[in-house]
């Protein structure tokens, strides 16, 4: 019984063997899962990260869509009434007929009636 209780050694001591080799690959398997489920975890948080940053971005960008249009309209709103002021050519204009015109040197109402009065009476004189 020797030789077969050698060969039932040699095939619990494979079998012991395999056994330990399967446990070794089962924790492998087993941490390569955790691993996996890790990396699975990480990247489904990153790309809520990403999609919320891409939302915010978004939401920037609208607003400043927004602002530069309002500034846009600002602007035109200026334009407007920069084209209401009047040229520097037409200023000058008005400027040549004042010094043409003078009003300074206009009378007004009380200054005539003294004229004509000083006139009636130097001629009464």
């Amino acid at each position: 019984m020797k030789p077969e209780q050698d060969g039932q050694r040699m095939i619990v001591s494979a079998l012991s063997q395999m056994d330990r080799k399967i446990k070794l690959v089962e924790e492998r398997v087993t941490g390569l899962r955790n691993h996996i489920e890790l990396i699975e975890n990480n990247l489904i948080e990153t790309n809520q990260k990403l999609v919320q940053e891409a939302e915010d971005f978004n939401k920037t960008a609208q607003d400043l869509r927004k602002q530069m249009q309002e500034n846009l309209d600002q602007l035109n709103k200026i334009s407007e009434h920069i084209n209401n002021f009047a040229s520097k050519d037409s200023v000058k204009v008005i400027e040549r007929y004042m010094e043409i015109i003078n009003p300074l040197s206009i009378m007004n109402k009380e200054d005539v009636e003294e004229l004509i009065e000083e006139k009636i009476s130097n001629k009464e004189e």
